[in-house]
């Protein structure tokens, strides 16, 4: 992996930094996909916060199994949040839509007055 920058002007007249990496099999990875200053910004701290979160699920599940958390692999913890957020986001979404259903049902069965909202 070789690590390549550049210089790119951005349209507000700002210069900024262009960080790019290019994997073994040549294929350009951009870290950050934001371009304006401010963006920036709020992308990394993103990504520091959910380095954060991540080594503090690590330490507590250590701690719970009394091992080093040195032990528990980092990418492992994160593709796990990911599958585990996106399941969560699932089932979130299944459960709406069924609740959304069933109070379409009961109105539709309630003897409601016509004209009254």
């Amino acid at each position: 992996m070789s690590l390549a920058g550049q210089r790119a002007p951005n349209p507000g007249g700002v210069t900024v930094r262009v960080i790019e990496y290019r994997v073994d099999d040549g294929e350009v990875v951009q870290p950050l996909r934001s371009t304006v200053p401010a963006l920036v910004r709020q992308e990394i701290w993103a990504h520091l916060v959910v380095h954060n979160c991540l080594n503090r699920i690590i330490t507590r599940v250590a701690t719970g199994e009394r091992i080093d958390p040195g032990r528990l692999s980092f990418a492992k913890v994160l593709k796990h949040v990911r599958r585990s957020v996106i399941r969560q986001t699932k089932d979130a979404a299944a459960a709406a839509a069924q609740g959304a259903w069933i109070a379409w049902e009961l109105l539709s069965k309630a003897n409601l007055p016509r004209g009254v909202p």
